[in-house]
């Protein structure tokens, strides 16, 4: 080998050892939902939570049957990240990716079959990693995001 030739082939040795090349970006910590139910939430059935992404202006305009209809209806909403069964008197978890665009925040859904005012929430700071959430007989009753 010649002394150019060593040096370069020295240098890509030293380079891939190195992790040379793009730097490495760290994955953003998803976010970790926990929610409890009371033993009356959605009069004592099952329910379903949908978590998807959406933006602020978005969030205001949902309404409850396109949310229902875009988990249940063809196409399937692209934007939905989690879904997940409740039942009452439980304590369900799950954690959806932290994959949002700029402007793109969550949209947390229940379904209630009778929903009342409060059947969904906005996680809007990007800080968020942790929401706890209890559930009533119709609505979320009280809500929880940390850090």
């Amino acid at each position: 080998m010649t002394a150019p030739t060593a040096t370069i082939a020295l240098a890509a040795v030293l380079l891939v050892g190195c992790g040379g090349g793009a730097p490495h970006v760290a994955k953003p910590v998803p976010i970790q939902l926990r929610i409890t139910a009371g033993k009356d939430t959605n009069h004592g059935g099952s329910m379903y939570v949908v978590v998807r992404k959406t933006d602020a202006a978005g969030f205001l305009s949902e309404n409850y049957d396109a949310i229902a209809d875009g988990l249940f209806g063809e196409p399937r909403d692209a934007a939905v990240v989690r879904k997940a069964i409740v039942r009452p008197g439980q304590v369900t978890t799950l954690e959806a990716d932290r994959d949002l665009k700029d402007g793109e925040i969550f949209g947390v859904y229940f379904l209630f079959s009778r929903p009342g005012e409060s059947w969904r929430l906005a996680i809007q700071d990007p800080k968020i990693t942790r929401v706890t959430i209890v559930l009533g007989e119709s609505d979320v009753t009280s809500v929880e995001q940390r850090p």
